[in-house]
């Protein structure tokens, strides 16, 4: 009887060995089936950035070969030509300017999502789906680059649009200025034209300033159009001397753009 006993005790516990060696080995199929997901899941989020990466990439190829050559102006261009080239190229510095922030912070928010594997680091906009899988809380890096970041654009942000506000006021007082000048130049030239024509109508004034008394008219005509063009002359120095500062300044955001693509393509 005791030997039964002992049998039906040993039969128990192989059973039993056999129980705790199945569910060992399910709990390891079980691990080996959540890596292997794991794995194919962050295969197919590295396509997706790499894909995310070329596009950034193309975009920013089309952006330097549209404005690479920058504005061509003619030899012989008149001044509202170039005023409006300068135009042009204010409006091409700021649309690069833009550009290039907005792929920086987007090229972080990508790289800090991917190392966190958190997909509300991206906005809505530019996420098509959740390719994350946030359920290894305890492996996640420090979202202090994404903080810094955030901080970052805000604040250049500010800075940008205080400094816009500086330069738009410092331009308007300028051309204010300048417009001012302009007509205080035209009063003068309207003056000096009044005086002549005292002095060409008075015989005494006549011979003391050494005016001829005949074809004058015509002599204030050409003192006129030439103080005009030479004004004109000014202005167009002027607008020279802005058009080559902004084409330098656009020189250097394709210089800045072109070093952004090399390291969005090597990352």
């Amino acid at each position: 009887m005791a030997s039964l006993n002992d049998i039906s005790k040993g039969s128990q516990g192989s059973q039993l060995i056999d129980l705790n060696g199945s569910e060992k080995r399910n709990d390891y199929m079980d691990y080996m089936s959540h890596l292997q997901s794991s794995a194919a899941q962050l295969r197919y989020e590295n396509s997706v950035l790499k894909n995310d990466n070329a596009n950034l990439v193309s975009k920013l190829d089309r952006a330097v070969s549209k404005s690479r050559n920058g504005v061509e102006i003619p030899e012989n261009a008149t001044t509202a030509e170039i005023a409006e080239a300068f135009e042009k190229l204010n409006d091409e510095n700021c649309r690069l300017k833009r550009e290039m922030e907005r792929l920086i912070r987007s090229n972080t928010r990508y790289r800090v999502a991917m190392q966190n594997r958190d997909p509300s680091l991206i906005p809505s906009e530019e996420q098509d789906k959740s390719f994350f899988n946030s359920d290894d809380s305890g492996g996640r890096l420090c979202q202090c680059e994404y903080i810094l970041n955030e901080i970052l654009e805000a604040v250049s942000y500010k800075l940008e649009t205080y400094e816009k506000h500086i330069w738009e006021h410092r331009l308007a007082t300028l051309t204010s200025e300048r417009d001012e000048i302009a007509v205080q130049n035209i009063s003068l030239v309207d003056r000096l034209a009044e005086i002549e024509a005292i002095i060409k109508v008075d015989h005494v004034l006549a011979e003391r300033f050494n005016v001829p008394l005949e074809g004058c008219d015509e002599k204030n005509q050409i003192l006129t159009l030439h103080r005009k063009l030479g004004f004109a002359l000014d202005v167009n120095q002027q607008l020279e001397r802005r058009l080559a500062f902004e084409t330098q300044l656009s020189r250097s955001w394709q210089s800045n753009m072109h070093t952004i693509v090399s390291e969005v393509s090597f990352s």
